[in-house]
């Protein structure tokens, strides 16, 4: 399901690339309204609450902003979470293996298990480019910008072994469960950074430091290497760098002259 979901993004990217670059359009002298559809991540440091639970993470996502004649943006998006520190970790290895966090497989062998950040957030945001009032971009459609935005954040625990073939039992279907802290519950979050819409239309990118914080619950409840109930609520607070490259389809009836 993921390598069709992957295909069929590329192949989606491919067909808009072609139609964005059949579009003639004056990026250069012109504030030009339309869909910008981005692909891009970021690296985030994790504070409050959720750097007791894990370490620097990063997101890989796709979204799209509509973009109006005055420079407002209105957009959606949704990305994969991704890190590889869970503080959890000795807790939960010496749930399912010794006192010593040593955890056997199957057959009787040492078996090495990973732990894992993973997660996903979803969102809309509000924002504007600054250019034609202060001159802070290199064309019409690039410039400072800055968005606010608001929407809904997961995060857990993964654990399985670095052995693809060794069997756990203790940590197989749904016992995963039991030790993955799934945590759930809104965001909001801000960008403020420099976009740039090249006149060619193919090197494009916003590049921005952002803030998101968000409040979550464990949805399970309960955490069986610690034998206790789980429903405290948990500050998630993450800042970093987001790089996105994005795909302008533009409004060539719909443009917004300026002069210098």
């Amino acid at each position: 399901m993921k390598k069709s979901f992957v295909r069929g993004t590329f192949v989606m990217l491919i067909m808009l690339f072609f139609q964005g670059l059949s579009a003639q359009v004056n990026v250069r002298d012109s504030i030009s309204p339309g869909w910008l559809i981005t692909i891009g991540g970021g690296y985030f440091f994790p504070d409050l609450d959720l750097k007791e639970k894990f370490g620097n993470s990063y997101t890989m996502g796709i979204g799209t902003f509509y973009k109006t004649g005055d420079n407002w943006l209105w957009g959606v998006s949704g990305d994969f979470w991704f890190g590889n520190v869970s503080h959890d970790r000795p807790s939960i290895l010496r749930s399912i293996g010794n006192d010593n966090g040593e955890v056997f497989d199957h057959f009787g062998n040492f078996a090495n298990v990973m732990t894992y950040q993973r997660g996903w957030i979803a969102g809309f945001d509000v924002g504007k480019i600054f250019n034609n009032d202060y001159k802070l971009g290199n064309n019409a459609n690039s410039g400072l910008f800055f968005t606010v935005g608001a929407g809904y954040m997961q995060h857990r625990i993964r654990v399985e072994s670095a052995n693809r073939s060794s069997i756990i039992y203790q940590i197989e279907g749904d016992f995963q469960r039991g030790y993955d802290r799934l945590n759930m519950g809104w965001m909001t979050r801000a960008n403020i950074g420099y976009i740039l819409a090249h006149e060619g239309k193919t090197i494009n990118f916003m590049l921005s430091f952002e803030v998101m914080y968000g409040e979550t619950v464990n949805v399970r409840g309960f955490n069986w290497d610690t034998q206790m109930e789980d429903n405290d609520l948990v500050r998630n607070l993450t800042y970093g760098i987001r790089l996105s490259w994005f795909l302008p389809i533009y409004d060539k009836n719909a443009q917004t002259y300026f002069f210098n």
